[in-house]
């Protein structure tokens, strides 16, 4: 995968909502090359927490707050004023190892993901799913595929992520996706280059038939994934 080991948070539709996580680049500096990229505005979305109290009174509300550096919902906050903005980065900062924060437009709708597999950057084969949460709001504990509604989407979402996968010139391999649907569209939260976890693959084989594991541990070992495995 090289230097464009692990993307998170990209919005590629409406809503401005940018971070990356690696290991040359900082936030700002990525979202500026993205720009120049895509043409699309991401707007700055990392903050120091003096930074956050600063123009909290800026903002338009509700928000979510996230650590970038952190799974299943941890550190994660709504904020609904300034006052719980707050608390929310406090809270981020202090559960985060990077000291690095995002702020977010927080979306209502319902989650869900959408994970393909690229060849020369296009979408050779993917998989949908709903996703669900229990006690936490921001933990995923159980799915359902194929998504909702994903033939009236899919177009949207396969011309969003190959858009992606052209623009930062990734290989052959796995790239998963979470978006939200909220009012009538697809807003892309999270993209990764690594298969969820909790035995994804096995819905993904009997669902799609063909063999996801196999084809993400061959394209991560740099061989060939035959052809036949799309059919």
């Amino acid at each position: 995968m090289g230097l464009w080991d692990d993307v998170e948070n990209v919005e590629i539709t409406n809503v401005p909502v940018l971070n990356i996580n690696l290991k040359h680049l900082s936030v700002r500096d990525l979202a500026s090359l993205l720009n120049s990229l895509t043409g699309i505005d991401f707007g700055p979305l990392s903050y120091a927490v003096d930074e956050v109290c600063t123009a909290a009174d800026s903002f338009e509300y509700p928000l979510i707050v996230k650590p970038v550096d952190l799974t299943g919902g941890k550190g994660v906050s709504r904020a609904d004023n300034p006052a719980e903005l707050k608390l929310a980065a406090d809270k981020a900062f202090g559960m985060t190892r990077c000291n690095t924060i995002v702020v977010e437009p927080f979306l209502e709708g319902s989650m869900h993901s959408f994970s393909t597999f690229i060849a020369n950057q296009k979408i050779a084969a993917y998989f949908s799913d709903n996703e669900y949460t229990y006690k936490n709001p921001y933990l995923i504990s159980s799915s359902a595929g194929p998504a909702k509604d994903i033939d009236k989407y899919l177009n949207v979402l396969v011309a969003d992520m190959e858009k992606l996968a052209h623009e930062l010139k990734l290989v052959d391999g796995i790239f998963h996706a979470q978006y939200i649907l909220s009012g009538g569209v697809p807003y892309i939260i999270e993209v990764t280059r690594r298969c969820s976890g909790d035995f994804y693959s096995v819905p993904v084989e009997y669902a799609r038939d063909i063999p996801w594991a196999e084809m993400i541990v061959r394209a991560e070992c740099g061989l060939s994934v035959e052809k036949n495995f799309f059919a």
